[in-house]
């Protein structure tokens, strides 16, 4: 297996496809920042950005499920998969060497487009006051389960369909009947919905003597949430 994960390495350092696309994601994350900054009179802040990433993150879960998928299926064009098993791996080795390399480069990603945006924020403009730090991280943090759980998914689409891009075209399905069916607000069911509910920051208006507003939001999560993301991900 050590062979297989060293050759779907050097595929990935190779792969300019991948690189190039993960660069206009980078790019396209943070675009919100000059538009803030340019066109509106709004403060921003990290945490600004922090508490609007359950609207925000849309773009990267599709970027997210695509290049899993693409990692550990492209060889079944070219039966690269097929080759391993004539020269005497097993099929465990094929399918986990594929898999563990999927998984660290799709949660380096996940992590890194999901952090950008309030990381360059408070590079720019400071952290601000919406929510703690570490309320952030943590739920950052419960995300990776998330991606965990889609990535199990899309391996197992891809063994069972062996073809890439019926893969693609079965994630667009389902994540279109997710965004139909996005007010069933249980994360156990559905990606969408536990996306939605980790990054969801409920949050009130307090107005002042002297006519300044304030919004507060609530940092702590509910204990059910956190409970059913970790749970789905080791079910699913």
């Amino acid at each position: 297996m050590k062979a297989i994960v060293q050759s779907q390495i050097y595929q990935l350092k190779n792969d300019l496809l991948l690189k190039g696309a993960f660069l206009c994601m980078m790019i396209f994350t943070i675009l919100p920042i000059p538009v803030y900054l340019l066109f509106s009179e709004e403060k921003i802040s990290g945490g600004y950005f922090a508490v609007s990433l359950s609207a925000m993150n849309t773009y990267s879960v599709i970027f997210l499920i695509l290049t899993a998928a693409y990692i550990v299926g492209r060889d079944f064009g070219d039966r690269t998969g097929y080759h391993d098993l004539l020269y005497g791996c097993k099929r465990e080795e094929v399918l986990w060497g594929r898999f563990l390399v999927m998984l660290v480069v799709t949660v380096f990603m996940s992590m890194m487009l999901l952090m950008e945006l309030p990381l360059v924020a408070t590079l720019i403009c400071g952290w601000g006051k919406e929510i703690a730090v570490s309320e952030f991280l943590f739920r950052c943090l419960l995300y990776m389960f998330l991606v965990i759980r889609m990535c199990c998914e899309v391996t197992f689409l891809t063994v069972v369909c062996n073809e890439l891009y019926q893969v693609y075209a079965i994630e667009f399905v389902l994540y279109i009947l997710e965004m139909f069916f996005s007010d069933i607000k249980n994360p156990f069911v559905l990606v969408s919905s536990a996306t939605s509910e980790i990054f969801k920051f409920e949050s009130w208006t307090v107005s002042h003597i002297d006519g300044t507003v304030d919004v507060l939001y609530e940092n702590t999560l509910r204990g059910d949430t956190i409970a059913m993301v970790i749970l789905s991900t080791f079910l699913f």
